[in-house]
């Protein structure tokens, strides 16, 4: 795709400058220079273009990861699928690392550990008060034995 983009883009601009070549025969100055304006009008597609293939690769690349994760996480496909919508749904069970995929990396966290059991805090969307400190708007909880087990047990909306 990126070949035929580029291909498409060279040609354009080529016709463009062969033209603005040919147009430049005529000396008059009532006439419009045609041949400029096709290259503005050139390279305005090549660049409407080249947006367009930037945003269909993306997003062939963002339905990968969710697939990917879908395929890791079977349970928990709904969720997953909110997340390609740009909403956070998360739900209780559910596995540390793909929390952190669908809200992204906490901002502050608490570790805590009682014998067999390790419980960690992790806050999320950082805001400062009106006297200039950091704060949280939520705080989602996780239980595990280690941190590779970590479930989540629940959640808090702090403001």
């Amino acid at each position: 795709m990126k070949k035929v983009y580029l291909i498409i883009c060279i040609l354009i601009i080529t016709i463009s400058f062969s033209l603005v070549a040919t147009s430049n025969d005529t000396t008059s100055d009532s006439d419009i220079d045609y041949g400029y304006v096709l290259i503005f009008f050139g390279l305005t597609i090549a660049i409407v273009a080249g947006v367009v293939f930037y945003q269909v690769n993306l997003t062939k690349k963002r339905k990968k990861i969710i697939e990917d994760k879908i395929k890791e996480y079977p349970e928990f496909e709904n969720e997953i699928r909110t997340k390609y919508k740009q909403s956070k749904a998360i739900s209780t069970d559910m596995p540390y690392d793909l929390v952190e995929f669908i809200l992204g990396k906490p901002g502050d966290t608490q570790e805590s550990f009682n014998g067999k059991i390790m419980k960690l805090k992790c806050f999320y969307g950082a805001f400062r008060n009106s006297r200039g400190n950091i704060n949280f708007s939520w705080r989602v909880d996780f239980e595990g034995t280690n941190r590779n087990d970590l479930k989540v047990k629940g959640w808090k909306q702090l403001k």
